[in-house]
């Protein structure tokens, strides 16, 4: 590398890691949809050929590959702790899906925050060469640091203003299955504000980005975060705004994955290929 470390994750085991993290979050989504069968079917949100055995079945085998893959690079870089992980994430999915996600706001902020900790699972491979970093690279060092800082907040903020939305968009099912979500403990309009609050405030931050510009990036690239970034989200605190119905909500939610999907194609692919680029060449 130009800083003088040799990264612990070479591309292939990277690259797995990676891998990982997807099996984790697709075991998440099928064990998110076991426990709610019933509350879709209600909203009707039920996905087409979902059957009960099938999806427990899909559930195991990607357990069984998240485990594999995470012992495997764990042995690799002899760290085996970092093998935990996978086991502990994909138990606090379970944990969510089954009791959490039906309480007011817990449920919301723990996937939050798990959503916003997934670059913590590279950081935690890489933690000896990135402490190493420090000193022979400070520049880079400091970057890097804003970069995994900026995933974290934009993750978090985000995914509490489109966990809020979900949970409106769902009221109906959740009322009648007895959940105590924010929408139907706090009401419709009350759970709107808050949401409004979390999608104004990641605004806010992604204008103080581009106002700061803390990674002195060039013109082009803020206006391609303006462009990427912030007009999405301007777009989908309008949604949400004027938003009346459930399909309304639906439409918010969609909106919301949108913006997430792009800010994190924006932070992690751009500038991670510009910061990374002094680790692995």
């Amino acid at each position: 590398s130009q800083a003088g470390i040799n990264p612990t994750l070479n591309v292939f085991l990277f690259t797995l890691v990676v891998l990982d993290t997807m099996l984790i979050a697709a075991c998440g989504n099928i064990v998110n949809d076991i426990f709610d069968e019933e509350n879709d079917a209600i909203n009707h949100k039920t996905k087409a050929g979902y059957e009960r055995q099938k999806a427990i079945n899909w559930f195991f085998l990607l357990f069984v590959c998240t485990v594999a893959v995470a012992f495997f690079v764990a042995h690799e870089i002899n760290q085996t702790k970092l093998s935990s992980i996978s086991i502990i994430a994909i138990a606090l999915l379970v944990i969510y899906s089954k009791t959490l996600q039906k309480l007011p706001l817990i449920g919301n902020f723990l996937i939050s925050v798990f959503v916003a900790f997934v670059p913590g699972i590279i950081w935690f491979a890489e933690k000896d060469s990135y402490n190493q970093l420090s000193e022979s690279s400070s520049h880079t060092y400091e970057r890097l640091t804003i970069l995994l800082g900026a995933y974290m907040v934009f993750g978090f903020t985000a995914n509490m203003f489109r966990e809020i939305i979900k949970d409106i968009e769902d009221v109906k099912g959740d009322t009648l299955s007895n959940y105590k979500t924010i929408a139907v403990s706090w009401g419709v309009q009350r759970s709107k504000v808050v949401a409004l609050f979390y999608g104004i405030f990641l605004l806010i931050l992604e204008l103080l980005w581009a106002i700061f510009n803390p990674l002195g990036q060039p013109i082009f690239e803020l206006i391609l975060f303006f462009i990427l970034v912030i007009m999405p989200c301007i777009i989908a605190i309008n949604y949400a705004y004027k938003a009346r119905s459930i399909l309304n909500f639906r439409k918010t939610s969609k909106a919301i994955k949108i913006v997430m999907a792009l800010g994190l194609i924006y932070l992690v692919i751009i500038q991670t290929y510009v910061l990374f680029d002094s680790f692995f060449y």
